[in-house]
């Protein structure tokens, strides 16, 4: 099928790209999402995603990655560089964009003796992007999410470089009622003097390190909810670590057992 030309901000196509883009909601309603960049989309159509629209602007008409998605995606539209520009969300864009039908990446079950990080209420897209992907590049066997950011907005997914269109993710409405129905031990990750190091548990037997909000930590229920409360101590002034660096640090210790 031959590529679609657009040129008009006000088509339903690009209204809907927009609204995608800056809508949980929409992503929800519609079960879809979008990636912008050569990397992100080539990494959804390797990974299987179904590509349901592909967005070409002029200058990258001539990219062999823009003739590879072509090949993959349902349909494909081309802009001028000038439109593109004004449903992209990077500074410099690479000229490549694509709608994604949602993959069913959630999980209800976790493995036995597995590694994984619970993320409650995190609320920086950064963030959690930068920790799928430190928990995909240390082996750990995926992220339980508990409210917070959505996972499928662009902003994660840039931070995320593909990480979590193939990191299995467990979504838990109520953090606490989940751990207490897991039969892995659960740790709660606390800036406190009287928690234990968690340099110094022992992980081999695998289990679930729960990290709060960037400003308040884990919920009281969710951290009575848990086995045992662990903290990163602090040498020098500084009273706790981001979110992201905390989550490096405690997925380097549970992955080495």
């Amino acid at each position: 099928m031959p590529a679609e030309r657009i040129t008009s901000r006000q088509n339903g196509r690009i209204k809907e790209i927009i609204r995608l883009t800056s809508s949980a909601d929409a992503r929800k309603e519609t079960g879809a999402f979008v990636l912008e960049g050569a990397r992100l989309c080539g990494d959804a159509a390797a990974s299987g995603i179904e590509i349901l629209l592909l967005c070409v602007s002029d200058s990258a008409a001539g990219r062999k990655e823009a003739g590879t998605l072509t090949a993959v995606a349902k349909e494909t539209m081309t802009v001028p560089d000038s439109l593109f520009a004004q449903i992209s969300e990077t500074k410099s864009p690479q000229g490549l964009l694509c709608v994604a039908k949602t993959p069913s990446l959630w999980r209800k079950m976790l493995r036995p003796g597995g590694r994984y990080l619970a993320l409650e209420n995190i609320s920086d897209p950064g963030n959690l992007g930068t920790i799928a992907r430190t928990a995909e590049a240390l082996g750990l066997d995926g992220l339980i999410l508990s409210g917070g950011c959505d996972p499928f907005s662009p902003k994660v997914q840039r931070a995320s470089m593909g990480s979590l269109l193939r990191l299995p993710l467990v979504k838990a409405d109520s953090l606490p009622v989940f751990l207490k129905n897991q039969r892995l031990p659960s740790f709660a990750a606390v800036p406190a003097m009287d928690a234990a190091d968690a340099g110094l548990e022992d992980f081999a037997g695998g289990g679930i390190i729960c990290i709060g909000n960037e400003g308040n930590g884990l919920t009281a229920k969710t951290e009575k909810s848990c086995s045992r409360r662990i903290t990163i101590p602090m040498a020098g002034r500084a009273e706790s670590l981001n979110a992201a660096a905390a989550a490096a640090i405690l997925c380097y210790l549970l992955t080495r057992g």
